[in-house]
């Protein structure tokens, strides 16, 4: 095991001692190693549960999303009652986008499950993980607005991890100066658009930097333009519905593809192998019904259509082949995410954590260019968990 800081053992005698706990810092601060050396100590102790918000973040823990834990058992499934009825302690990761009503839904499904209703989500320890400064709920307040978070706030134990284990050469100085007030964050910008500039090299043979923007539709025409300028076949992929479930009309109703082109994956197909939500590959052949991808981390794998919105019953639902154009990707879509080559544009940046999240998708400097200047007015606004 690594040798902690003072302030990560801290966080770890909570966590031993079965606090309710909420750990947050920068990337570098050590978040995830207090994390892992929490659950070598304890697995063998108790039931651990390691999940994240999004299914990119929950593939690089190694665990499953909330959503995946819970929701099977608040549409009432016997077995998975029983697997959260076992459960001593929950840890959730890119908690800054869990919104209110997650928070409640969680409580109420732990709360029937351990028929305890007496205590916070039915009596399991809770370990909450994130970064404020991310991305916000996509809809409604953040969790510490709940009711129910504010009538056992007292209980939590909230720690911030403040000592930063990279060089400050990397790009974490930069990401660390947008931390400290709205002004400083802007001159940081400035500074880190100059440093990219300067630091900017040539990409392997093949690869292309993936643009990181703000809204659906300019990524949809950046990837369409993309995908027309690649030689060969397009080949349609169509959604279809079975049991009386709709597609959304407008969204997904099919998707066009050719050799070569960028994807993401946008369902959590085995997360276990790495195949989750936003893992980053290309298409390299077709089979059957079927779209050969060869993904960044798991390799050559055969991508079929799977049911990506459920119905009132597993009888219900509607499936696609679960890919998705990745020339482009909004920020929302790459949060958790790291991107080996980016391009971020900055100018249609909005709301808090937007600029933060987008530049902290890359390793280093050398591997990203900023496009445009941020708007003087942008508030960064420092989100608190």
């Amino acid at each position: 095991m690594y040798i902690l800081s003072e302030e990560q053992e801290d966080v770890l005698r909570d966590m031993v001692s079965n606090k309710h706990t909420i750990i947050h810092g920068c990337g570098g601060s050590g978040k995830s190693l207090v994390v892992k050396q929490f659950y070598e100590k304890e697995k063998e102790n108790r039931v651990i549960k390691t999940t994240a918000m999004t299914g990119t973040a929950a593939c690089l823990i190694g665990g499953q999303t909330i959503h995946s834990l819970i929701y099977p058992a608040k549409k009432g499934f016997k077995g998975a009652m029983r697997t959260l009825r076992k459960i001593d302690t929950v840890i959730v990761d890119e908690v800054s986008m869990m919104n209110t009503e997650m928070f409640e839904e969680i409580h109420k499904v732990f709360c029937d499950s351990k028929e305890n209703w007496g205590c916070l989500w039915g009596g399991v320890q809770i370990i909450l993980v994130g970064d404020p400064y991310q991305l916000p709920p996509v809809k409604g307040a953040i969790f510490k607005e709940s009711e129910i978070y504010k009538t056992y706030e007292s209980e939590f134990h909230i720690h911030t991890l403040t000592r930063n284990f990279r060089s400050d050469t990397d790009l974490t100085y930069y990401l660390n100066r947008m931390r400290i007030s709205n002004s400083e964050a802007h001159r940081s910008i400035k500074e880190l658009k100059n440093e990219t500039e300067k630091r900017r090299i040539s990409l392997p043979k093949g690869f292309r930097r993936t643009l990181i923007t703000a809204f659906n539709s300019d990524v949809d025409s950046y990837n369409n333009r993309k995908l027309d300028a690649l030689p060969g076949e397009t080949h349609v992929f169509r959604t279809f519905e079975r049991g009386g479930s709709r597609v959304r009309r407008g969204e997904n109703e099919e998707l066009k593809l050719k050799i070569g082109a960028q994807v993401i994956l946008i369902a959590n197909l085995d997360v276990e192998q790495g195949l989750c939500n936003g893992s980053r590959g290309v298409v390299v052949g077709f089979s059957g019904p079927g779209v050969v991808v060869e993904f960044v981390n798991v390799g050559i794998r055969l991508i079929n259509q799977t049911m990506v919105y459920k119905g009132d019953d597993m009888e219900k639902g509607v499936f696609q082949i679960p890919l998705k154009l990745a020339w482009a990707l909004t920020v929302h879509k790459c949060q958790g995410m790291t991107i080996d080559f980016a391009a971020v544009d900055l100018r249609k940046s909005f709301g808090p954590g937007f600029v933060y999240t987008a530049l902290s998708r890359v390793k280093n400097i050398e591997n990203m260019i900023i496009i445009g200047d941020l708007d003087p007015n942008y508030n960064f606004s420092q989100y608190s968990i």
